[in-house]
């Protein structure tokens, strides 16, 4: 069991995230940022394997204050959550853990709303905002898990043995600071039978939100 104030001390919550984010680049994922669904679960999946937590994978509509222009936002036109329109995270023992947050910067500066810096995102769930329209300062993000959309969405990530091999690939690796990642580590072959190698990610997370 983590022992601190947070559920994932900072500097997991970062080895958590580089080693996926690495993965993700060595397989050929080309918009990491968009990967959320491999922060989820695979993150869900660290924090049981790794550290004992019964961590939940969700989908399904959220928002972020962070201090820009415009809130960041994830859900489809009419509010639900859709295969075009989601976003994940991990609830455990009443936090939601977002390892995908330290690419909300590459989002923001997609939708030409500025840049937020690589942090961490972990707050309490009772800390959400009731409504998107009432995110502010004090309540700083809204999140809303559609258990039958997670399921589904869950479901066929393990139908792609691509994403499988992801899994299984950021779970072995994975070590706990201060214990030292063996880098780089095989992580399969591409189409040309030529072998794939992942690197811990080179984005180091600064703070939290």
């Amino acid at each position: 069991m983590i022992r601190s104030p947070l559920l994932v001390p900072l500097a997991d919550f970062e080895r958590i995230f580089r080693t996926i984010h690495g993965v993700l680049v060595a397989k050929g994922f080309q918009s990491p940022e968009k990967c959320c669904q491999f922060f989820s679960i695979v993150g869900a999946t660290i924090l049981d394997k790794h550290y004992g937590l019964k961590a939940v994978p969700c989908f399904g509509v959220a928002a972020f204050n962070v201090g820009l222009q415009k809130h960041i936002a994830f859900a489809s036109v009419n509010g639900c959550p859709s295969v075009n329109g989601f976003h994940a995270w991990v609830e455990s023992e009443g936090w939601i853990v977002d390892f995908s947050s330290p690419l909300l910067s590459e989002l923001a500066e997609k939708a030409g709303i500025g840049s937020c810096g690589r942090k961490m995102f972990q707050k309490p769930a009772v800390e959400s905002a009731p409504s998107i329209e009432e995110l502010d300062s004090e309540l700083s993000f809204y999140v809303a898990p559609y258990q039958d959309f997670s399921a589904k969405r869950i479901d066929a990530f393990f139908e792609s043995k691509l994403y499988v091999d992801v899994l299984y690939y950021c779970v072995n690796w994975y070590k706990r600071p201060p214990q030292k990642m063996n880098e780089p580590v095989l992580v399969g072959q591409n189409i040309k039978g030529e072998p794939e190698c992942a690197f811990l990610s080179p984005f180091r997370v600064n703070g939290a939100w």
